[in-house]
C-alpha cells in the first residue's frame, strides 16, 4: 500500500488452506448449522475490512472463498447434486458484509469468485447464478496448463465468453510457471515439463508470463496474478521456491519483469 499498489484480500474461511480437495471450516465454526454460518462468515467479512479500514489499509479486491469449486465450510455450504442452495447463502452473506462496508467507504472493494480452474468456470458461475449470486464483479481463475490441459488460445476464447456470458470481468487470479527443476536442499518436490511450448529455465519463466498475460488480453481480460512468487523457503515441501521470481539466495529474476512489457491493447 505504501508504494501505491493495489491488494487482493483472499479470504479462505478457514484454519488452514482451502482449495478445490480442502474446504474445512475454522475450528471456532464446525458443526455449525447454515443460518450461523451465514452470520459468521457476515460479521467476519465486515469485521475484517473494518479492522483494515483503522489501519488505512483498506483492499481494492476482495474474494469470498478460496477455490471454492465444491462449494465452502464444507458440509453445510457443499454443492450437493448440482445443488447451489447453501453455497449461495454463504456466498451472498459475504457479499453483502463487501458491499455494506462500501457504503461509508472510500475505496470500495470488487468482489472475486474463484471457483478455481478453467474447465469448471461455466458450471460453477451458473450454478451460482441460478440460486441469485450475481452482485460481484469479477470470475477468478486459477490457471495451471499441466492441471489443467488447456492452452493459451482456448483460455483466451474462454475468457471472451465468460466475460460475454456473466457481463463480468475476468482475472487470472493464480498462475505460476518454474525457473528450474533443481532445489535448494537438493530434492525436487515437483519436475515441472515444458508447458505451452515454454522451457523450464528463466528465460522459460518470463516468456511465459508474457505470453498468458498477452492471452489474458487479447481475450478481455484484466489481468494475472501470480501465486506465489516472493516464496523461496521450501519449509512447506511443497517447492514453491522453484515457481518465484527469485532465486535461493533472494536475486530477482527475470520472470519479475512480466509487469512491464510493452503489451498490445
Amino acid at each position: 500500500k505504501d508504494l501505491g499498489m493495489a491488494v487482493n484480500l483472499d479470504f479462505h474461511y478457514s484454519d488452514t488452506w482451502a482449495d478445490p480437495y480442502s474446504q474445512a471450516p475454522p475450528a471456532a465454526w464446525a458443526g455449525k448449522g447454515l443460518s450461523v454460518l451465514k452470520d459468521s462468515v457476515y460479521n467476519y467479512t465486515i469485521g475484517v475490512l473494518e479492522h483494515l479500514k483503522a489501519l488505512n489499509l483498506i483492499p481494492e479486491m476482495v474474494q469470498i472463498g478460496n477455490e471454492t469449486l465444491p462449494g465452502m465450510l464444507l458440509p453445510e455450504g457443499k454443492i450437493d447434486n448440482n445443488d447451489f442452495s447453501n453455497l449461495a447463502v454463504l456466498l451472498n452473506s459475504g457479499i453483502k458484509a463487501v458491499r455494506d462496508f462500501s457504503q461509508h467507504s472510500t475505496i470500495k472493494p470488487l468482489i472475486i469468485l474463484h471457483p478455481a480452474n478453467p474447465q469448471d468456470q461455466q458450471w460453477w458461475f451458473n450454478g451460482i447464478e441460478g440460486k441469485g449470486v450475481k452482485d460481484y464483479d469479477i470470475i477468478g481463475i486459477s490457471y495451471y496448463e499441466e492441471w489443467t490441459k488447456i492452452k493459451l488460445d482456448p483460455l483466451k476464447t474462454l475468457i471472451g465468453q465468460l466475460k460475454s456470458t456473466f457481463n463480468k470481468k475476468v482475472l487470472i487470479v493464480e498462475t505460476n510457471y518454474q525457473w528450474t527443476n533443481a532445489s535448494q536442499d537438493g530434492v525436487v518436490y515437483h519436475e515441472q515439463t515444458v508447458l505451452n511450448g515454454f522451457e523450464v529455465s528463466a528465460a522459460g519463466q518470463l516468456a511465459y508470463h508474457k505470453a498468458l498475460t498477452q492471452a489474458v488480453i487479447d481475450g478481455g481480460g484484466m489481468g494475472v496474478m501470480v501465486w506465489e512468487p516472493a516464496w523461496i523457503s521450501n519449509a512447506q515441501n511443497w517447492g514453491q521456491e522453484l515457481i518465484a521470481f527469485f532465486d535461493f539466495t533472494g536475486k530477482a529474476l527475470p520472470g519479475l519483469q512480466f509487469m512491464h512489457q510493452p503489451y498490445k491493447f
